[in-house]
Order: structure tokens, then C-alpha cells, then sequence
């Protein structure tokens, strides 16, 4: 028996990555190929290990100070227009495909018009906002997370801002990847233990104790 809509609903709902975690390849009643067709998973992916990451060298370096630049005066052009620019003003010979992923590794996105949701399917869209009408009113109730691109003299970071609702205190942490797992700064904080439940808000997240 094949369950195509478990498996529809599954791919919809999670991530690639997210579902190659799950697989456990010492299991001895199901086989690595019987795990990887429940998820919904090409097999040898499950056995590639995934490229190290390269420093970057001073040309891109230089190349992702500008774009940041770029797109701090301008957020609305795209990777079109700023390889544009840069093959203008720097005189550089790079393609938009190299200023499309560097970009998406920055996490620089452009701003533009986005779909209208109200059309279709605007239910499957909402999520409800959790803390309408909740008085916080002590610390370790809610906690606000965020991420951001900063830039650095020599190369770049990632910060990833702890806020407490109640106290306005402020935990930042040196993330060396965007891919980092929120939940695995939280557990650095010195707060015991953290509060439980989520919520997706369009400008971050939330944590709160239910």
C-alpha cells in the first residue's frame, strides 16, 4: 500500500534536510531504501556528506562588501542590476549567477510586490498571532529570536539576537552559519529552562511558556 497523500503532506510540510535527519541508518527492522522512500528522499543522498565550506578569498569578500552596499541604497534591484553595477563601477568580470548565490548566502533578498494572498487558499497561509491579548508580565515568558547580516572589517558574521519580553534583556550570539539552528542558541543561553511552544511571526520568532 502506498500512501501518496501522507507523502505529499509530508514533502509540503518539511524540508529536505529536515527529513534526511530522520533517517536512522542502524535501524534493523527498516532498511536505509525502505526509510527513504517513506520520506520521500533520493537514497544517496542520505549517504553524501556534505561539502566543507571554503573561506571565502579577498576578491569575494570584496564583491559581497559591495553588494551589501548596492542594496542597502537600493533594496529593489535584483542580482540582474547589481552584477550590472558592479561589471560597471568596479570593472568586475563576474556572472549573475555567482551575485544570485552570494546574495542568497547573505541573505539579501530584494524587496518587490509580493502575491496577493487574499485570493486563493488564504486560509492555509494565516497562522494566528498567539500573543494578541497576553499580558506578559514576567521575565522567561516570551522570547523574541532574530538573525542578522552584519558586516565586519575583514569578512562577515551572523547575529542572532535573544530578547525577553518582560526584562528587554538582550542575549547575542556569533553565529558562524545562516543554516544555524535556533534551538541550539537557545540552549546556550544562561536561562533554565526555556520556554516552551513557538510561533512564526513575519519579522522573527517567538517563544512563549503556554
Amino acid at each position: 500500500m502506498r500512501w501518496t497523500g501522507s507523502k505529499k503532506n509530508l514533502k509540503k510540510s518539511s524540508d529536505q534536510i529536515g527529513r534526511k535527519d530522520l533517517v536512522d541508518r542502524n535501524n534493523p527492522q527498516i532498511s536505509v531504501k525502505r526509510q527513504a522512500e517513506l520520506l520521500n528522499i533520493n537514497r544517496t543522498s542520505v549517504y553524501r556528506q556534505p561539502p566543507e565550506q571554503k573561506p571565502f578569498s579577498e576578491e569575494d569578500l570584496f564583491v559581497m562588501r559591495r553588494i551589501d552596499e548596492i542594496h542597502t541604497a537600493h533594496p529593489t534591484w535584483g542580482y540582474r542590476t547589481i552584477t550590472l553595477i558592479l561589471r560597471r563601477d568596479n570593472y568586475l568580470l563576474i556572472n549573475r549567477k555567482k551575485v544570485r548565490r552570494m546574495m542568497r548566502d547573505m541573505g539579501i533578498y530584494t524587496i518587490y510586490p509580493k502575491p496577493n494572498l487574499s485570493k486563493r487558499f488564504h486560509a492555509q497561509y494565516v497562522r494566528p498571532y498567539l500573543l494578541r491579548n497576553l499580558t506578559i508580565d514576567h521575565p522567561d515568558q516570551v522570547w523574541g529570536v532574530d538573525i542578522t547580516y552584519i558586516r565586519m572589517e575583514k569578512g562577515f558574521m551572523y547575529l542572532f539576537v535573544i530578547i525577553d519580553g518582560a526584562a528587554g534583556v538582550s542575549w547575542i550570539l556569533n553565529c558562524p552559519a545562516p543554516w544555524i539552528k535556533p534551538l541550539s542558541c537557545l540552549s546556550e543561553t544562561s536561562l533554565e529552562p526555556p520556554p516552551t511552544g513557538n510561533h512564526q511571526q513575519r519579522s522573527g520568532l517567538s517563544f512563549y511558556q503556554s
